[in-house]
Protein backbone atom coordinates (compact mmCIF):
# COMPACT_ATOMS: atom_id res chain seq x y z
CA UNK A 1 0.00 0.00 0.00
CA UNK A 2 2.76 2.12 -0.25
CA UNK A 3 2.83 2.58 -3.92
CA UNK A 4 1.20 6.32 -5.71
CA UNK A 5 -1.94 4.20 -6.53
CA UNK A 6 -2.73 3.92 -3.35
CA UNK A 7 -1.79 7.57 -1.72
CA UNK A 8 -3.75 9.14 -4.94
CA UNK A 9 -6.87 6.77 -4.10
CA UNK A 10 -6.79 7.79 -0.71
CA UNK A 11 -6.51 11.64 -1.00
CA UNK A 12 -9.26 11.62 -4.16
CA UNK A 13 -11.55 9.97 -1.51
CA UNK A 14 -10.56 12.34 1.71
CA UNK A 15 -11.30 15.14 -1.03
CA UNK A 16 -14.32 13.84 -2.07
CA UNK A 17 -16.33 12.87 1.29
CA UNK A 18 -14.87 16.71 1.96
CA UNK A 19 -16.49 17.92 -0.71
CA UNK A 20 -19.89 16.19 -0.49
CA UNK A 21 -19.51 17.17 3.72
CA UNK A 22 -19.28 20.99 3.00
CA UNK A 23 -20.39 21.60 -0.64
CA UNK A 24 -23.64 23.86 -0.83
CA UNK A 25 -26.86 22.24 -1.03
CA UNK A 26 -28.92 21.87 -4.64
CA UNK A 27 -31.28 24.43 -3.28
CA UNK A 28 -28.86 27.11 -2.01
CA UNK A 29 -28.18 30.05 -4.12
CA UNK A 30 -24.31 30.16 -4.80
CA UNK A 31 -22.13 32.24 -7.06
CA UNK A 32 -21.89 29.84 -9.19
CA UNK A 33 -25.25 28.82 -9.67
CA UNK A 34 -25.92 32.47 -10.40
CA UNK A 35 -23.18 32.35 -12.97
CA UNK A 36 -24.18 29.68 -14.78
CA UNK A 37 -27.53 30.75 -15.15
CA UNK A 38 -27.21 33.92 -16.55
CA UNK A 39 -24.98 32.43 -19.49
CA UNK A 40 -27.97 29.33 -19.97
CA UNK A 41 -30.70 29.53 -22.43
CA UNK A 42 -34.05 29.36 -21.33
CA UNK A 43 -36.08 26.83 -21.61
CA UNK A 44 -39.03 28.19 -23.47
CA UNK A 45 -36.95 29.19 -26.24
CA UNK A 46 -35.39 25.81 -26.89
CA UNK A 47 -38.97 24.48 -26.75
CA UNK A 48 -39.61 27.04 -29.74
CA UNK A 49 -36.44 26.16 -31.02
CA UNK A 50 -37.39 22.35 -31.07
CA UNK A 51 -40.73 22.98 -32.52
CA UNK A 52 -39.96 24.82 -35.75
CA UNK A 53 -37.18 22.00 -36.06
CA UNK A 54 -39.99 19.80 -35.90
CA UNK A 55 -42.62 21.76 -38.05
CA UNK A 56 -39.47 22.18 -41.04
CA UNK A 57 -38.48 18.19 -40.45
CA UNK A 58 -42.21 17.36 -41.19
CA UNK A 59 -42.20 19.40 -44.20
CA UNK A 60 -39.15 18.19 -45.36
CA UNK A 61 -40.51 14.30 -45.20
CA UNK A 62 -43.69 15.64 -46.90
CA UNK A 63 -41.89 16.78 -49.60
CA UNK A 64 -39.30 13.94 -49.66
CA UNK A 65 -42.50 11.73 -49.91
CA UNK A 66 -44.41 13.28 -52.55
CA UNK A 67 -40.97 13.36 -54.69
CA UNK A 68 -40.90 9.56 -54.23
CA UNK A 69 -44.25 9.17 -55.14
CA UNK A 70 -44.83 11.17 -58.17
CA UNK A 71 -45.38 9.64 -61.23
CA UNK A 72 -44.89 10.76 -64.60
CA UNK A 73 -48.68 11.62 -66.49
CA UNK A 74 -49.88 9.37 -68.45
CA UNK A 75 -49.69 10.30 -72.31
CA UNK A 76 -51.32 8.55 -75.02
CA UNK A 77 -49.63 8.77 -78.04
CA UNK A 78 -51.49 8.46 -81.38
CA UNK A 79 -49.79 6.60 -83.84
CA UNK A 80 -51.06 8.48 -86.65
CA UNK A 81 -51.22 12.49 -85.48
CA UNK A 82 -52.94 13.89 -88.66
CA UNK A 83 -56.31 12.24 -87.04
CA UNK A 84 -56.36 15.13 -85.33
CA UNK A 85 -56.83 17.48 -87.86
CA UNK A 86 -60.50 15.76 -89.38
CA UNK A 87 -62.64 17.34 -86.61
CA UNK A 88 -60.68 21.02 -86.68
CA UNK A 89 -63.54 23.44 -87.86
CA UNK A 90 -60.78 25.21 -89.69
CA UNK A 91 -60.67 22.23 -92.28
CA UNK A 92 -64.30 22.33 -93.08
CA UNK A 93 -65.11 23.53 -96.76
CA UNK A 94 -66.71 26.90 -97.56
CA UNK A 95 -70.36 26.85 -97.06
CA UNK A 96 -71.20 23.74 -95.23
CA UNK A 97 -73.03 24.91 -92.46
CA UNK A 98 -73.74 22.53 -89.30
CA UNK A 99 -77.12 21.42 -88.83
CA UNK A 100 -78.43 23.46 -85.83
CA UNK A 101 -82.31 22.35 -86.03
CA UNK A 102 -82.04 19.97 -82.77
CA UNK A 103 -80.27 22.97 -80.45
CA UNK A 104 -82.23 24.29 -77.90
CA UNK A 105 -81.49 27.90 -76.59
CA UNK A 106 -81.55 27.81 -72.57
CA UNK A 107 -82.97 31.03 -71.03
CA UNK A 108 -80.48 31.76 -67.75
Amino acid sequence: FSTPFWRHTVLLSLLAVGFYKWAPSPNQDVYLTRWLAQYMTPSEIWAAINEKHLLLSQQASDNTILQTNAKRPNMHRYRYPQILDTGSPHLQPVGRVPDMSSAVVRSG
